[in-house]
């Protein structure tokens, strides 16, 4: 949940030099006092490449904006970096996002940033102290046989498997020691 709960709290998106791409931010204002609903208001626009551009603006006072939805794109024909800025009077908390050719990113309440590849897949990373990995499918079809690339930040120390049952186990070990300290299993199926 993002809640901008003061006058001097905005979201904002801002690019750092590539031009325009569009994004959508809706939210609902509460009222401090009974905890009602006083507005529901959605922003549309498109980022400007050299400053920041409002998401959500500040809250008016005695309401509490709570973020529902952001939609971001990257229609500009190449990779860029977003950046959501949580701005408080100056004092910026950036989250940034690499984003190639028409990725999307989502922000909802409850489920929080996601990331979409131009297909409409979910890009996912996961990390541990050891590296981290990703995973991806090509055609579409859940099965271990379509996952063509497994990519780590360290070279040496993982072990892949396929035990069966759609199950592709991955272990990573201390510099190849034989002692596993993470594993994820991805399974796929129907």
């Amino acid at each position: 949940m993002i809640l901008l709960d003061t006058t001097t709290r905005r979201l904002q998106i801002l690019l750092g030099g590539v031009g325009a791409i569009p994004f959508l931010a809706s939210y609902v204002d509460i009222t401090t006092a009974t905890q009602s609903i006083t507005a529901e208001a959605a922003n549309t626009g498109v980022t400007n490449g050299v400053t920041p551009v409002d998401l959500i603006g500040v809250p008016a006072s005695g309401i509490v904006r709570q973020v529902k939805l952001i939609w971001i794109k990257n229609t500009s024909g190449g990779a860029v970096v977003a950046t959501i800025r949580y701005d408080d009077n100056g004092i910026s908390r950036d989250f940034a996002f690499s984003l190639d050719n028409n990725d999307l990113i989502q922000y909802t309440d409850g489920e929080g940033f996601r990331l979409f590849d131009s297909t409409g897949k979910l890009k996912i990373q996961t990390s541990a102290a050891s590296g981290s990995l990703t995973v991806e499918e090509v055609d579409g079809v859940p099965s271990v046989a379509n996952v063509t690339t497994l990519r780590f930040d360290q070279a040496d120390g993982f072990i892949v498997s396929n035990p069966g049952a759609g199950i592709a186990r991955v272990d990573l070990t201390a510099g190849g020691a034989s002692t596993v300290y993470r594993r994820w299993a991805m399974i796929f199926g129907d």
